[in-house]
């Protein structure tokens, strides 16, 4: 029998946000109908607060009297080193305890160790002494819709430890439609000093989450004392299409096993953190040989560090390291990058002590130079793909003239990559006496503002998706 329709909207009040859009998409009626209710959990979206260390207890509270108010938070902003303990009113300490042992179904103790406690039991431990981490760690299992996650990692705290265990039910378990995180797209990872790192172990539970498409870290990579080497099995493949690392250092084992699990990768971000993250080297010729390895035809948009090559003595290394250079990195292989920035050493295929010709657009005129870097047309050996192009880093004179001059001209392998999507930036100065050598460059331009030489008519305005995803470390790490 069909149903009046005030009787129908008055059913899809009771509807969580996720059922209400089912229910609307049966029929055209039924979405007529809750574009009302639509509106009502829009707005209730754009006002949910954000979770944290202090508003942590008054939210569970809040959810545990009405469920329907953990609908609407989408995200996670933790970090509890600075906050104090919460004072838990008696009122509220048995409903909480209650919440708590509720989820002893759900991480039943799967130690042999019978003097390691349950997990529940350390956070039930935690709401006693008043620790926001337990807070947080009930109420993530009242958030149906939690799409970021943001944490500033430091000595560990039982919600951590919770996020670890969730990220081994994902494997383990026969059905993992009970556990939270269902929903998760985005999780950023900080280390809470400016020296030093969080280990890439602590990444294996986001990856492993189907949900996520964005996984990023601020200082992780090896530390400088021994650790256990990252754990290779099981090995999961995830759906994440995105991995920003900034201020990170990993060993190419590490980086390379994170870049295996992600099969879909779209997007990859590399900023090297230098010694004071870690001692392993950045060697981006790795990198891109993992990448190319793994993604080739997944990849659109690759940012990688100029810091190992502007700053090669903080590293020990030297641009005029022949062995630096000697390893060639096909771009070619990439399918549909269509995006790239890095420093130009990095996809330079070889060393040339040999002079070459170096012919221009302007007019015919033409120099021989001694490059100390294999002449070519850059845009030879990148993908056909490619549309976007910006490369930056220390060059001497012969270098930039080496590096700019060819790509004056059209060239017919690289019909997407036009002058005006194509951007040069840099020092130009001599590598033994540091000298700056501006003054004698013949192709392009003076950037008053930067104090760098520019060529070229790229904005760089595609990097602004990677700017967007650093915005979520602000408020976390040092």
């Amino acid at each position: 029998m069909d149903l009046p329709s005030e009787l129908k909207l008055n059913i899809a009040d009771y509807l969580d946000p996720r059922s209400s859009i089912n229910f609307g998409a049966s029929c055209k009626e039924h979405w007529r109908l809750c574009q009302p209710l639509y509106k009502r959990h829009k707005k209730a979206f754009a006002e949910a607060p954000i979770v944290t260390a202090h508003n942590a207890l008054d939210l569970l509270r809040t959810t545990i009297q009405e469920p329907s108010q953990g609908w609407y938070i989408r995200e996670i902003s933790f970090r509890d080193r600075w906050d104090d303990p919460f004072t838990t009113p008696v009122d509220d300490a048995e409903r909480l305890k209650r919440a708590a042992i509720l989820l002893r179904d759900l991480y039943p103790h799967s130690s042999t160790d019978p003097q390691e406690e349950c997990i529940v039991t350390q956070i039930e431990h935690g709401l006693d002494t008043g620790h926001p981490a337990s807070a947080v760690a009930v109420l993530l299992h009242h958030l149906p819709n939690l799409r970021t996650l943001r944490l500033t990692l430091e000595r560990g705290n039982v919600f951590e430890s919770l996020l670890e265990r969730i990220g081994i039910e994902y494997i383990d378990a026969a059905d993992q439609s009970n556990f939270p995180l269902q929903h998760l797209r985005t999780v950023s990872l900080a280390h809470y000093d400016s020296e030093g790192c969080i280990g890439p172990d602590r990444a294996l539970p986001f990856i492993r989450l189907p949900s996520l498409r964005t996984f990023a870290a601020s200082l992780m990579g090896r530390d400088f004392c021994p650790e256990p080497e990252v754990p290779l099995h099981p090995h999961p493949q995830t759906n994440i299409e995105e991995l920003f690392f900034t201020g990170c250092q990993f060993d190419s084992a590490a980086l390379e096993y994170l870049i295996s699990c992600t099969p879909n990768l779209k997007r990859f971000t590399y900023d090297a953190g230098g010694c004071c993250t870690a001692e392993d080297a950045y060697d981006a010729k790795l990198v891109l040989k993992a990448l190319a390895e793994h993604a080739r035809d997944s990849l659109e948009y690759l940012v990688l560090s100029h810091f190992a090559y502007q700053e090669e003595e903080a590293l020990g290394r030297s641009l005029n390291d022949e062995k630096d250079r000697s390893t060639e990195a096909d771009l070619s292989m990439f399918t549909k990058l269509h995006s790239l920035s890095a420093n130009w050493a990095m996809l330079w295929p070889e060393l040339s002590s040999q002079p070459a010709i170096i012919e221009y657009a302007d007019g015919g005129h033409s120099e021989t130079i001694g490059l100390s870097c294999t002449p070519l047309d850059i845009r030879d050996i990148l993908p056909e793909t490619l549309e976007n192009l910006h490369l930056g880093g220390v060059f001497d004179l012969e270098e930039w003239n080496g590096v700019v001059g060819p790509l004056t001209a059209p060239n017919e392998e690289s019909p997407n990559l036009t002058i005006e999507k194509i951007r040069i930036d840099g020092r130009v100065q001599n590598r033994v006496t540091r000298r700056d050598e501006k003054d004698l460059v013949t192709v392009g331009g003076w950037d008053e503002n930067k104090q760098e030489m520019i060529f070229g008519g790229g904005d760089k305005a595609w990097l602004r998706g990677t700017w967007a995803t650093s915005k979520l470390f602000e408020g976390h790490g040092w």
